[in-house]
């Protein structure tokens, strides 16, 4: 009888040493990218003497290993420098290209507001310039969101985001989150075409709509949404979204759907219901 009882009790821990052995043989298979963050603060003055001034600051998480075929690394590396800081810095080191792209945007903002400034004073001799007059800030965060499809797909994707607060003046300064999503086996980059099957585009936009009247309060129709200040025409597929375990999210920046006062809006799916449209 103890004799039996044993041997159940080792089976079990056996089934379950195997079970987590499984499971973290098939999250190592998995592609992962691994990223370093890279970044620099700076506030470049317009000109000797004067306090107006750009404030820059980045923060730039770069891929630096993924467990997939090489060339998918370089792919990512160069896809995300293409996108975070442009073309002309994709042969620089990490590092230096966020300090050469910090000191490119101190360039063009002299070359802006320097003649401005100049005409200023020439116009307003006697009177001191504004605290505020032609300061400009320019703020980026860049880094993946998320890490893959669902372990029933047959694809894994890698969503990469770049966030960026740019203030030239005005009332405000404008936000605004650009998403790009990934294969990581391929390294190629995957928009909605790739992703859906063909003819998504109504059934997906009806999917978004539904999803923003149920998860905004207060709100039950089109009608509503229209009262509350939704611009309800623009609620389509738009290619900005990130992948989760959980489902896609779709996220409209200030003006898109809304007015500016309401932000940055997601539109949350879960993969039950949108998984229908999933090539």
């Amino acid at each position: 009888m103890r004799k039996d009882i044993l041997y159940s009790w080792l089976t079990i821990v056996l089934v379950g040493l195997i079970a987590a052995l499984c499971s973290t043989l098939q999250r190592i298979a998995m592609p992962h990218v691994v990223c370093k963050e890279y970044s620099f603060d700076k506030v470049a003055y317009l000109s000797e003497g004067q306090e107006s001034s750009l404030t820059f600051s980045i923060r730039y998480a770069y891929p630096v290993a993924v467990n997939a075929p090489e060339e998918v690394l370089s792919k990512l590396q160069r896809a995300v420098c293409q996108t975070v800081l442009g073309e002309a810095f994709l042969d620089m080191r990490p590092q230096q290209a966020i300090e050469a792209y910090a000191a490119l945007k101190h360039t063009e903002y002299i070359q802006n507001n320097l003649p401005l400034l100049q005409e200023w004073a020439i116009d307003h001799e006697d009177e001191p310039l504004c605290e505020t007059c032609f300061n400009e800030e320019l703020i980026i965060s860049a880094a993946p969101m998320t890490d893959r499809l669902p372990e029933s797909a047959d694809r894994f994707l890698w969503s990469y985001a770049m966030d960026v607060y740019e203030y030239t003046g005005g009332a405000h300064g404008n936000r605004y989150l650009l998403i790009q999503n990934y294969d990581l086996e391929t390294g190629d980059m995957v928009n909605e075409q790739d992703l859906f099957i063909d003819d998504y585009y109504e059934p997906l936009k009806t999917l978004l709509l539904n999803a923003l009247i149920a998860q905004t309060d207060n709100a039950e129709s089109k009608r509503d949404l229209r009262r509350m200040g939704y611009s309800v025409a623009d609620v389509v597929p738009n290619e900005n979204f990130y992948v989760t375990q959980e489902g896609i999210t779709y996220v409209y920046n200030p003006y898109e759907i809304a007015p500016y006062a309401m932000g940055c809006i997601e539109i949350f799916l879960p993969w039950e219901t949108v998984r229908p449209l999933i090539r």
